[in-house]
């Protein structure tokens, strides 16, 4: 059977959950104010959180862009230094992953471009605002606790958020505020937590073995010391 696809102004959004936890991303997002995406490198973080967010988007009428943010740090000790242009030029490096996704998930025809899709923002532009649409949150590892905190009271009474990241890696730690956010949010009503597990891997086979070789601590070790819910429990 095929599903039918929703589209306007000439965006097709084909968004077909690839694995268990992004099909329960999806029902647990229905309900969701705020929604944090955990795991590994590999498992479709990213590309879950910007099919959800592009599902949402097509809804409303007008269209209203998707807001995009991520943190502007480089990775590990590499530094890119002075970026030329308008912020829009600034922030797009590190904003590539996110749009690398949208040929997977979107078929754009007509007057449509990427440009009307997304609405990029900067922490360093961020006060003062207030996100009546979809927000994407994306490497959030590399937020501290004070931009989490700031992030997330920039949600409107009609936004939603989705936040992903992999605390595994963060290029900010010991300074990282996921973690400790996503622990002191447990059980409050319109946020939820789904944590990826290996198997969800979308990349080389060989990725799951580095990551349990070399990293230092995986998502799925980290989830074992915190209290997220099992939201299996309540979706499935």
């Amino acid at each position: 059977m095929t599903k039918k696809r929703q589209s306007i102004e000439g965006l097709v959004v084909k968004f077909d959950p690839r694995n268990s936890s992004q099909k329960l991303a999806k029902k647990v997002f229905s309900s969701s104010k705020v929604l944090f995406l955990l795991g590994d490198a590999g498992v479709g973080k990213t590309f879950t959180a910007l099919g959800l967010a592009l599902e949402e988007a097509v809804l409303h009428n007008p269209f209203q862009p998707i807001t995009v943010c991520r943190p502007a740090i480089e990775a590990t000790t590499e530094r890119l230094g002075f970026l030329p242009g308008d912020i829009n030029q600034k922030i797009d490096p590190y904003l590539k992953p996110i749009f690398d996704c949208l040929s997977s998930l979107a078929f754009i025809q007509g007057p449509t471009t990427i440009a009307d899709l997304f609405s990029p923002v900067s922490f360093a532009h961020m006060r003062g605002l207030t996100f009546n649409s979809v927000v994407i949150l994306d490497e959030a590892q590399n937020c501290t606790n004070e931009q989490l905190l700031m992030f997330l009271t920039r949600l409107g009474s009609n936004g939603r958020m989705l936040i992903t990241g992999d605390p595994s890696q963060s290029d900010v730690y010991p300074n990282s505020g996921l973690l400790d956010t996503v622990r002191k949010l447990n059980g409050l009503e319109g946020v939820n937590t789904i944590t990826f597990k290996p198997e969800d891997n979308m990349r080389n086979p060989l990725v799951n073995e580095f990551i349990k070789r070399l990293a230092k601590q995986s998502v799925q070790q980290l989830r074992k010391k915190s209290n997220e819910q099992d939201l299996e429990k309540l979706f499935c």
